[in-house]
């Protein structure tokens, strides 16, 4: 629009005026324009092409027409511009059309260039996933084994331990057909308690009962060990005493306890006795013997004491202080203490068990003193 504009501006001073030179001064500013423009981008390429090219040719028109000082030559000035214009807009058409062509190329290289580096960094997050999603199966398959193997072996071990358990609890049978001195009890005495809770099923704490006419014994003893070694001392020493006392009918309770603790004693010495590794197993016990028509009781024990409870009154019986095993001499015997009962007394036999337990109000073990008190505590009561 410019140029144009231009254009028609020289043409009317050249009617006026005829100095040439104004209309080559007005092309050579437009073509001056044109080529800033292109050196530096600015505006629209191919109207920069444009105007340039028809600046220029319009400005050799006119200095041609000036160089032949002639007025009469505008027309052939004229056709000599509109004949270069065609010329020239083909080259500029093809011009933009190469120039097209290639910033479309160039564009759709750069969006190819991206779509493949994309397409690659697909390709590689996939690659990863694959991986991952591979290392996570394996880990899965691994868990499940794992699972089966634990749950197998869970299995084999309840099974075994439900066997075992049965073990325990038939050996538990066995061991209460052994004592059978509860009915013993309720034939001679009006009141009686037993308080039995082993922690293992079976254990090494036991009592026996047995009569002998007006006798009545009892024997109340604490094992070397618990659960199941316990149990087989409490059956090797309830065998010994059905024979101690009812096939061989030994009376006294030190004289029991005697018997007993030579038969333990050869039982267990597999090995030279005057060495200094002695075996340990063995028990303490405590027998009381009570002949209901003298109304006496007598008592001996291996370190396990009685209490007898009179009028509010506590009265401990001790032992002597050493058990049913091996030793520093196997010389020594046991005493008897006698002892002239009246109705209404009453008589505890226990093992260390009671005493020993953790828990009560302090959270430490419960003691003998305790015990004591709780005895006299439960005196009145039925």
């Amino acid at each position: 629009f410019f140029i144009y504009c231009l254009d028609y501006l020289s043409c009317f001073v050249f009617c006026i005026n005829s100095g040439y030179m104004v209309h080559i001064l007005v092309y050579m500013i437009v073509s001056v324009y044109s080529l800033l423009c292109l050196l530096f981008q600015k505006g629209n390429v191919i109207s920069s092409l444009h105007v340039c090219s028809y600046s220029i040719m319009l400005a050799v028109g006119v200095g041609l027409l000036c160089y032949s000082n002639g007025e009469n030559e505008i027309l052939p000035l004229g056709l000599f511009t509109l004949s270069l214009i065609p010329f020239m807009y083909e080259h500029i058409s093809t011009y933009e059309t190469k120039l097209n062509i290639q910033i479309k190329g160039k564009t759709t290289t750069a969006n190819d260039e991206s779509g493949t580096v994309q397409s690659l960094q697909l390709m590689m997050r996939n690659e990863e996933l694959a991986s991952v999603i591979e290392s996570l199966q394996e880990t899965n398959k691994l868990l499940i084994n794992e699972r089966n193997l634990n749950q197998s072996q869970r299995m084999l071990f309840e099974k075994q331990s439900k066997d075992l358990t049965d073990s325990i609890r038939y050996a538990k049978r066995i061991q209460n057909t052994l004592i059978k001195g509860e009915h013993v009890l309720r034939q001679n005495f009006n009141e009686f308690f037993i308080l039995d809770m082993p922690r293992d099923i079976v254990s090494g704490d036991f009592y026996w009962v047995s009569q002998d006419v007006d006798v009545v014994y009892v024997v109340v003893a604490d094992c070397t060990g618990h659960g199941v070694p316990g149990a087989f001392m409490s059956i090797l020493g309830i065998s010994f005493l059905n024979e101690i006392i009812r096939s061989f009918r030994i009376q006294h309770p030190s004289q029991i306890l005697t018997e007993l603790r030579k038969r333990m004693i050869a039982t267990f010495n597999n090995q030279d006795s005057e060495s200094d590794d002695l075996p340990k197993d063995g028990m303490d016990i405590s027998v009381v013997s009570v002949n209901r028509t003298k109304m006496i009781l007598e008592y001996a024990g291996a370190y396990n004491p009685v209490y007898l409870v009179r009028n509010s009154t506590l009265a401990p019986l001790h032992g002597d202080k050493f058990p049913i095993s091996f030793y520093a001499s196997e010389e020594q015997n046991y005493h008897d203490t006698l002892v002239a009962i009246e109705p209404g007394d009453l008589i505890y036999m226990f093992t260390d068990g009671y005493a020993d337990q953790f828990g009560w109000k302090t959270g430490k073990k419960f003691k003998y003193t305790n015990l004591k008190e709780l005895f006299l505590e439960i005196t009145d009561l039925p």
